[in-house]
């Protein structure tokens, strides 16, 4: 049975599986992988499909957002795919984060729409340990600082950016100084879902794809790789 949205079917995506928002990083992604190939593009869902050190592993595009996130999950999810990474950027609030920096998101702050249909908002949004601890030993290894914390993901993207516009906006995380620039906060960090604690950034999607991992069982223990 084919899947909806994905297009994709069993047997045509790995177990693990890559998130960016667009379509056009795909390919890039794609290309770390052993015998990548297109499998399928349909709306804002472009699947790449190979290999890594012998393990099956898929690159899918998300779109912007939680909506567009959360079904692709769920129907990763139906066609066996246990293991996500959100790759992608987002907004730094902290002035302490420069552009380039690897951040790697432990848990979100739920200011979205799209989790609450999975879970009550009293429900924490926190990723798989076994996996944020391999993304940090990842990013060390390859000489790469990474900031590791709490994200704060939300439906709206310019109005966290732009607070003397919108002042209303983003209430849940205190600005760093009263004089905080728009500009600090639409710095994008590479491969970014998250920051140290206290010095969040955020992000559009990376919420659903804890929120909908959980609910559909969480991820089984990662292998342990070298």
């Amino acid at each position: 049975m084919t899947e909806y949205h994905v297009k994709l079917s069993v047997g045509e995506v790995g177990e693990y599986v890559f998130l960016p928002g667009d379509p056009g990083r795909v390919p890039l992604i794609a290309s770390h992988l052993d015998d990548a190939r297109h499998v399928v593009s349909n709306r804002e869902f472009t699947t790449w499909t190979g290999s890594l050190e012998g393990t099956r592993v898929s690159v899918t595009s998300t779109g912007i957002g939680g909506p567009s996130t959360a079904i692709a999950v769920e129907e990763l999810c139906n066609l066996g795919a246990h293991t996500f990474v959100r790759l992608g950027s987002a907004g730094a609030i902290s002035a302490e984060l420069k552009l380039g920096d690897v951040v790697v998101a432990q848990a979100a702050v739920r200011e979205d729409g799209t989790t609450s249909m999975y879970a009550p908002e009293n429900v924490p949004a926190v990723a798989d340990l076994d996996v944020v601890t391999a993304l940090r030993e990842g990013a060390k290894a390859a000489g790469h600082e990474c900031h590791i914390g709490t994200v704060l993901s939300s439906d709206g993207f310019y109005p966290g950016g732009e607070p003397a516009r919108m002042p209303s906006s983003c209430t849940t995380i205190p600005r760093p100084d009263p004089l905080w620039p728009p500009q600090v906060a639409k710095a994008p960090a590479s491969a970014a879902t998250g920051s140290r604690v206290g010095k969040p950034s955020r992000s559009n999607a990376t919420l659903s794809r804890c929120q909908v991992v959980h609910c559909q069982g969480g991820a089984p223990e990662s292998p342990q790789r070298g």
